[in-house]
């Protein structure tokens, strides 16, 4: 690579064009290069392709040097005979001067040829440069010139033709162009305020000019803006580089997937490829080193937290090429200092000036405030004491408020004496409604940056009114909409967890929300769980933790102590002993692993709204009870039910049933007996349709989107209504068969639906259409499928089988309410493996 270093003076430069091509005429103008030129204006991409010189002897130099000057990206088209032009040579000479002098993209395309063949120069590019020499043997410096030239550009990033189809492999091209097109562009700061000056500073010591390898961190508080200022300096200065990446959320993304998959971000983004399959993180680093040891590259590591990360993702100096540039923004000062950085870069709070100007952006949309407003204006800034994240809170939480109100705010502010970030934060959670401030202790607790349908599937299902509640905290600059996913910044975080620790700093027993290990795990043993207690969420702990875990025991009676607690999820523990009580106003249940066969014998969820219990030991659901539960929790008025457990068969009691994931179906009422266009009060009337499915899962799918059962519902072939039933997570590769039981009530459909349904008698029938679908998980399969129309009277049915059969396992229970079968009958079935298909096997034989 050619030492010269980037001239850092030119970043302003305007560009005309999008792409400049660069190729041989005679090799491709009227095949591969129009093509793609064809397609790049198509999609509205400003190409130049130089038409008007092909047949002249010589180009119009000074046109072809704007164009290429003037262009963000030159496209070089390397096929057969493109060395034996010099015309050509003297064009990527033009072009790798605008590369260093104005930061341009340079992208080689290799057409019919191998890229070792132009870096070495043999075959057709050895017998092109044979007659450059005996032509130029008098100037014979700028053959070598020629020579050096192809050598740099064929060792960029490029794009290989080989045996691929050609339509596609220009579709390939395209996509990795249009990310490139935002540095087209100057970036609007008017809301980065005092970014300039930082910018500056951190730009001197980057010294991008020079060619030596540089690490450089950038240190700060949570909140400050380290990563703006990262983002900003790597979108200004990207463009000098051959490569880059910026690698975002470190600490979070390390903590959830592990560094491999931070290894693959790197990798995929600097050799532009969608995909890359690493066998481990030790294999990544050799990958790493491999591919940009010789290459010019820009990398940003983002909230960097352990040592070990930065050893992982940028080792040694010597992992980078000639002029790279690293930058690692971090909490932790003596991480860039354990990693030897060349310099830190402290990112320091505003000054007075600049923080007033971010205020009155976000309290006034506007550097001009409202008449009366400046000694209010400036006594928020001296409280917020400089920090941009606080500003930005407060003076949206004051946006379009009465001078009153902000006084009353003031006034509020000032009963905290301690100026902490997180009580200047809290003061937008004191403003919101008692639902608002639950759903924001639920998401800083539980659910910070998972996908937003799980978050609004579990509000919903604990009362909370989610939609209108979210919106209110997006509003309030408490929450953000991030790629499907609701995301609270780390300190918004932290102040809602603390709000939590508040309400007994010294009695984790009675919080009202459970969610770090030591916690949890004191108050189970200790059995100190109180009436407080809503929730409790626990995710797979460390490993270290997870084997001290296998070691001690939790009190098998602490969940008795806590009978008001509605949200239960527990994952990836491996416990000794099941729970000898569960509460019984539990709404969701979500236990993997589940380490008993039953759920405890007076467990008698009366508000349960969703129950999964994948990967356990689960046999049966309940052993010895009278009642599952009441109506609610049975089919009744709650917005859906779900079930998941292990099994193969669908119970004779979903009558209309089929193989795979769609079932068609005549539908009369059951009981022609009954006249059920009677009043509501009629003892059968329609109430719902339950669903049922078997599928298998045949291997672990990660993803970072949630796998949704959804089902499509058509009446008399006539488009229908959509109904998603919930989230599959966890599944692995176990070949296992799950049974997936749900309810949807009569009070989810449409009117027109609602009307044909409860009208069908014993002289009227409907066409019914179930279909089913996963979305995103391509491990999972329908194996079976199956639906029942449900009156009242179906209620007392499954109470009366429960009764008479003393609720054996679930799956037997309602097969019950058709076949009446005894338990003696079941375990005969069960022993002999032999029965009708539509049987539901014993619970020793379910499958798992």
């Amino acid at each position: 690579m050619d030492s010269k270093s980037p001239s850092f003076s030119s970043s302003s430069h305007k560009w005309k064009y999008d792409v400049f091509l660069s190729f041989r005429g005679e090799d491709t103008c009227k095949n591969f290069t129009d093509h793609l030129y064809t397609t790049l204006k198509q999609k509205g991409v400003n190409t130049f392709k130089d038409d008007k010189n092909l047949e002249r002897e010589e180009p119009n130099s000074h046109e072809l040097s704007n164009a290429i000057e003037e262009s963000l990206i030159a496209i070089v088209i390397l096929s057969k005979n493109y060395a034996s032009s010099t015309w050509c040579l003297d064009e990527l000479m033009n072009i790798t001067e605008c590369k260093k002098k104005v930061g341009q993209i340079v992208w080689p395309i290799f057409y019919d040829v191998d890229p070792f063949e132009v870096q070495k120069q043999t075959g057709t590019y050895a017998q092109a440069f044979d007659e450059h020499e005996k032509h130029f043997k008098d100037d014979i410096d700028k053959v070598h010139t020629w020579r050096a030239t192809l050598t740099e550009v064929a060792n960029l990033f490029g794009f290989h033709l080989q045996d691929r189809n050609e339509t596609e492999f220009i579709q390939d091209i395209v996509e990795e162009i249009f990310p490139k097109l935002s540095y087209k562009f100057p970036r609007d700061t008017s809301d980065l305020v005092g970014i300039d000056s930082r910018v500056e500073e951190l730009m001197s010591l980057l010294a991008i000019q020079s060619n030596d390898v540089r690490i450089v961190g950038v240190l700060g508080m949570g909140g400050i803006g380290k990563t703006t200022l990262a983002r900003f300096v790597y979108h200004k200065i990207f463009n000098y580089f051959d490569g880059g990446s910026f690698v975002t959320n470190i600490r979070e993304e390390s903590e959830k997937y592990g560094l491999l998959s931070l290894q693959q971000k790197l990798i995929c983004e600097i050799l532009m490829k969608r995909s890359m399959n690493i066998q481990d993180v030790d294999k990544g680093v050799l990958l790493i080193k491999r591919i940009m040891c010789n290459k010019r590259i820009l990398l940003v590591l983002d909230d960097v937290n352990q040592l070990n990360q930065l050893q992982k993702l940028a080792g040694k100096l010597n992992w980078f090429g000639p002029g790279s540039r690293v930058i690692i923004t971090t909490r932790d000062e003596s991480l860039l200092k354990r990693h030897n950085v060349f310099k830190i870069y402290e990112v320091k709070v505003l000054n007075n000036d600049d923080a007033l100007h971010l205020f009155r952006l976000k309290a006034f949309m506007s550097d001009c405030p409202a008449n009366g407003y400046l000694k209010l204006s400036k006594q928020f800034v001296n409280y917020a004491n400089g920090l941009p994240l606080a500003i930005e809170v407060l003076g949206s939480f004051l946006f379009n408020r009465s001078k009153k109100e902000w006084e009353s705010a003031l006034n509020r502010l000032n009963k905290f004496p301690d100026k902490d970030v997180m009580k200047i934060l809290q003061i937008s959670f004191d403003g919101l409604h008692e639902i608002e401030k639950e759903i924001f202790l639920h998401i800083a607790c539980f659910f910070n940056m998972k996908e937003k349908y799980y978050v609004e599937k579990i509000l919903d299902y604990l009362g909370l009114d989610p939609r209108i509640g979210l919106r209110v905290l997006i509003e309030r600059s408490l929450l953000k909409d991030f790629k499907n996913k609701y995301k609270m910044h780390e300190l918004l975080q932290t102040m809602g967890q603390s709000i939590v620790r508040k309400e007994h700093p010294e009695e984790p027993g009675r919080w009202s929300r459970l969610w770090i290990y030591n916690d949890i795990h004191n108050v189970l043993v200790k059995n100190s769980g109180t009436r407080e207690n809503q929730g409790l969420v626990l995710e797979r702990p460390k490993v270290e933790k997870l084997r001290e875990y296998e070691r001690r025991y939790w009190n098998l009676e602490a969940f008795s102590k806590m009978p008001n607690l509605k949200l239960l999820i527990i994952h990836g523990v491996q416990l000794l002993h099941g729970p000898k009580h569960l509460p019984n106003k539990l709404r969701l249940l979500d236990w993997s692993k589940y380490p008993s066969k039953s759920l405890p014998s007076d467990f008698q969820p009366i508000e349960l709204v969703e129950l999964h219990l994948l990967h356990s030991k689960i046999e049966r659901l309940w052993k010895g009870a009278k009642e599952i539960c009441k109506q609610s929790a049975i089919l009744g008025s709650c917005a859906a039910f779900n079930v998941v457990f292990p099994g193969s068969e669908i119970p004779k009691w979903f009558e209309h049933q089929s193989v795979g994931h769609v079932v068609n179906a005549q539908v009369t009422h059951p009981n022609k007996n009954v006249n059920i266009q009677v009043p509501s009060r009629s003892s059968n009337k329609w109430i719902g349709i339950a669903l049922c499915i078997v599928f298998s899962c045949f291997y672990s799918y990660a993803s970072e989107l949630p796998d949704f059962l959804r089902c499509h519902i058509l009446i008399n072939k006539h488009e229908g209504s959509y109904f998603n039933l919930g989230i599959c997570a966890r599944l692995d590769g176990s070949k296992s068969r799950h049974l997936w039981m749900s309810y949807i009530p009569s009070q989810m459909f449409n009117e027109n639906e609602r009307a044909v349904l409860s009208q069908i008698d014993e002289n009227g029938s409907i066409q019914m259409e179930v279909r089913f679908r996963w979305d995103f998980n391509p491990g999972i399969e329908f194996k079976k499928c199956g639906f029942r129309l449900l009156y009242e009277q179906d209620i007392e049915d499954i109470r009366e089988m429960i009764s008479a059969h003393d609720c054996h396992d679930f799956d037997n229970s309602t097969e019950g309410i058709k076949m009446k079968r005894s338990r003696d009958e079941y375990e005969r079935a069960g022993a002999s493996g032999e029965g009708s298909s539509n049987d539901v096997p014993h619970s020793k034989r379910i499958e798992r």
